[in-house]
Formats: C-alpha cells, sequence, structure tokens
C-alpha cells in the first residue's frame, strides 16, 4: 500500500480530518475560554510569549513566577515559529500542529514495535501457557488492526481538541515520550534513557522512566546515558541563560513545591489552597512521596513486562501530579488502546468511560458558574476535578487488573477451573498476586 512517512491514505485520512478538525474549533472557541480548565501553568503557550516580552525589555525570563518551561523547550518552540512565519509567538497554533503530527507519527512508531515486542514476549513464554489459552494467543494481523482506531483515538479525544484549542504546550513532551516507549519496546535501553531524560528535562516526572527501562536491560549503561544526556541538556541550558541557574527553581521547583494553585483538573490546587500554611510543606512531601512510593511495588509486580511497567507508570504520574493537562491523559488513553487483548477483562472500563465524559461536559459549566455569575464555588468545580481524576484513576486499577488476570488465564486455561474434589473456583484479587478461592455453596 501507498505510504506517506509510513502512514497509510486512511491514516493520512484521519490526520487530516484531526487538523481541519481543530482549525474549526479554533474558529469557534478561544483559547482563552478552556485554557483555565484544560491546560496548567507549566504547559501553556503564554509562557512563550511571556519570554519573549520579558526578554526584549532585558529582563531574566526566570526572575519572575511566570515562566516554567526549560530554556532549549522555549528556544525548540521559537525556533519553529519563525520557521513558520512567526516571531513573536504569533504562529503558536501552527507549531503546536506540527508537534501533534510529529507525535502521531511517533504514535504510529510505537504501535509498529509494541506489536514486534509483544509477539516476542508472547513466543518466549509459550512453553509455559495452558493448551486452552491458544485461542487467546495474539497474532500479528490483530495487532496491525489496532493502528487505526489508536490514530482515531489520537486525534479525535475530545480532551486533546480542547488542549490543541488551549494552546498546551504539552505535545512537546508527549512526543518525547512516545519516542522514549518505542526505543523502549524496541530493546534499545541507552536511546530509551536519553530520550528519557529529554522528557525527564521538559517535565520532571516521566523521570519514572527510567525504572522500567533499567529493568529492561543492562541497568548501568541505561543510567550512564541518562546522566549524561541529562547533564548536557542542563549544562547547555546554562549557557543558553547567561550563566545562570535560575531556571532550575522556575522549572523543577516549581513542578515540586507546586505553588500555583491556579484551578485545573488536578487535586493540587484545592488542597494547598485549603491546607494552613505550617502544613502546606507536609502536605507538598506527601503529595511527592504519593507519586515516588508506587514505583517500587508496581516494579516489583511488573518487573517482567517492562514495558507495561513503562506505561504504568507514566499513567499514574499523569494523573497524580501536580499540574497535570488533559492532553497528556488523552495520550494515555491511545496507550490503553493499544492493549486490545485487555479490554474483555476490563468489568467496568464503562462506568470509568462515562465518568470521563461527565467530567468533561461539567467542567466548563462549573467552571463558568463559579467565576461569573458567581452561582457557583470551588467545591463545585473541585468536585469535577475529583470526579476526572477518580475516572482515570479507576481506568489505570481496571487496566492493572486486567493485565494480571489475563496472564493468569494464559497459565491456567480460560475454563472453568476446579479443584481436585471438583469444587468450581473463581478469580479474585488479593494483594500482591492473583489467587484461587473457593466459590460459596
Amino acid at each position: 500500500a501507498l505510504t506517506v512517512f509510513g502512514l497509510t491514505a486512511l491514516e493520512l485520512a484521519l490526520c487530516l480530518a484531526g487538523c481541519l478538525c481543530r482549525l474549526a474549533l479554533r474558529a469557534w472557541l478561544t483559547p482563552q475560554s478552556v485554557r483555565a480548565w484544560s491546560s496548567s501553568p507549566v504547559e501553556s503557550w503564554t509562557a512563550v510569549r511571556e519570554y519573549l516580552a520579558l526578554r526584549r525589555a532585558g529582563v531574566d525570563p526566570y526572575d519572575g513566577s511566570a515562566l516554567h518551561l526549560p530554556p532549549l523547550s522555549l528556544r525548540l518552540m521559537l525556533a519553529a515559529d519563525s520557521l513558520l512565519g512567526g516571531g513573536d509567538g504569533d504562529r503558536a497554533w501552527l507549531v503546536l500542529l506540527a508537534l501533534e503530527l510529529a507525535g502521531c507519527l511517533a504514535l504510529k512508531r510505537l504501535l509498529r514495535e509494541f506489536g514486534a515486542y509483544t509477539l516476542r514476549r508472547q513466543a518466549a513464554n509459550v512453553a509455559s501457557y495452558c493448551s486452552a489459552s491458544v485461542p487467546m494467543l495474539l497474532s500479528g494481523d490483530s495487532l496491525r488492526r489496532l493502528r487505526l482506531p489508536v490514530i482515531a483515538a489520537y486525534w479525535f479525544n475530545p480532551y486533546s481538541l480542547v488542549a490543541s484549542v488551549a494552546e498546551a504546550t504539552t505535545p512537546l513532551s508527549n512526543l518525547v515520550v512516545l519516542l522514549c516507549l518505542a526505543e523502549l519496546c524496541r530493546g534499545r535501553v541507552g536511546f530509551a534513557a536519553a530520550l528519557c531524560a529529554a522528557a525527564a528535562y521538559h517535565g520532571l516526572y516521566p523521570l519514572c522512566l527510567i525504572v522500567p527501562i533499567c529493568l529492561a536491560g543492562p541497568a548501568r549503561p541505561a543510567l550512564l546515558a541518562f546522566a549524561g544526556t541529562l547533564a548536557c541538556l542542563l549544562a547547555t541550558s546554562y549557557m543558553l541563560t547567561g550563566g545562570s541557574w535560575a531556571y532550575l527553581q522556575s522549572v523543577y521547583a516549581f513542578h515540586a513545591l507546586a505553588p500555583d494553585h491556579t484551578p485545573g483538573f488536578s487535586l493540587s490546587w484545592y488542597l494547598f489552597c485549603e491546607a494552613f500554611d505550617h502544613f502546606r510543606s507536609l502536605f507538598q512531601a506527601v503529595f511527592q512521596a504519593n507519586l515516588v512510593c508506587v514505583l517500587a511495588p508496581l516494579a516489583i509486580r511488573f518487573r517482567s513486562d517492562p514495558c507495561f511497567l513503562a506505561v504504568i507508570c507514566w499513567a499514574y504520574t499523569a494523573i497524580f501530579k501536580p499540574y497535570c493537562c488533559v492532553s497528556e491523559q488523552a495520550l494515555i488513553a491511545c496507550v490503553f488502546i493499544m492493549h486490545a487483548q485487555l479490554h474483555a477483562h476490563m468489568r467496568r472500563a464503562l462506568l470509568a468511560i462515562i465518568l470521563l465524559i461527565v467530567a468533561f461536559v461539567l467542567a466548563p459549566i462549573m467552571h463558568h458558574l463559579w467565576l461569573y455569575p458567581g452561582s457557583a464555588n470551588s467545591n463545585f468545580y473541585f468536585a469535577i476535578s475529583l470526579l476526572h481524576c477518580t475516572a482515570m484513576a479507576l481506568l489505570l486499577y481496571l487496566f492493572c487488573i486486567a493485565y494480571l488476570k489475563r496472564e493468569f488465564l494464559l497459565h491456567h486455561g480460560p475454563q472453568p477451573l476446579k479443584f481436585s474434589d471438583g469444587t468450581e473456583a473463581k478469580i479474585v484479587l488479593q494483594a500482591p498476586t492473583v489467587k484461587l478461592l473457593f466459590v460459596n455453596n
């Protein structure tokens, strides 16, 4: 079949339709009308314009509290803006659309590498599978059929559409994370570690991907590649800022301390606003510890499948980090669709999807009622943020349970299980593994 940049005619048609849909939404909505609930203080094109204005005024852009993107990311987006005919950051929509197109190509590559990785892992473990589980095995054709649904979800997810209108700069970090996952699936841990360093340089929290990368291959070369790449990026940023380390405080300390309590689709802004001043440091420490402490048990449980572990770690931090962006969570949905073999084992996925739809519909309504007519308050809007995070956490939980259940069925067979005395058994989740329990008579 004829392909352009690895995309077939149908995939190109989806890309074109997605771009036209974004342009139509931009003609109907303004970035300001959706930015408050679909973007975040650290992922907004407003920061790029702020950087230009402060630099022309002779002020260090990182002296204030408005800029939270690292220097190289800013220079890259400004270079793209100039290349596309801008110069004052007025080609935001074109730059971000180009990044989304590049992200689509990276997603297509991830689909290809993920399919090859899944088949390799299946072939390596097939000897330990039950003979009755043969119908559950995956084929190359079944994996290739996922490409169109995944690309369609990438372009037409409502959250990604709204984030595009809001001019969120998340497509840049999404692009690097997708390339990192693709290299991890391919088994090139050195390149994956370097890309992980680039993603962590941009947004700190993709740092969690170094754990599955080290489990996928030799840990020492991966750590050296990660440390070397990150050191080069930080040193280059130091030179670009005229020999100043002020950007470290404005970028990475801002992520860790979360001092900006602008309302969004996260949990931190409301908790930190309501906390007493002398308890705020404790809240901040617990919030960040929650993101770090979960990595160890996940790494222990899913150490045999580093690519799945990488998806789980990335999704968990994207949901619970202080400044989350819906565009990143929309991309997580695409990665979940890639694992189509797990969908049959996700019993309450419909509930989570309905909750996400409700949150998407009510978020702009509650935000408007709170700020303009004053007929609602922050509790209404936070309730929708909490609903959104709960739905995403439920999807992630179901995703993990479905993986464990499928692995169990592959080894023990999908037929009803019985003990030696003929008593039927059922599968229940009992930490830390899936076990068999008797059915009550």
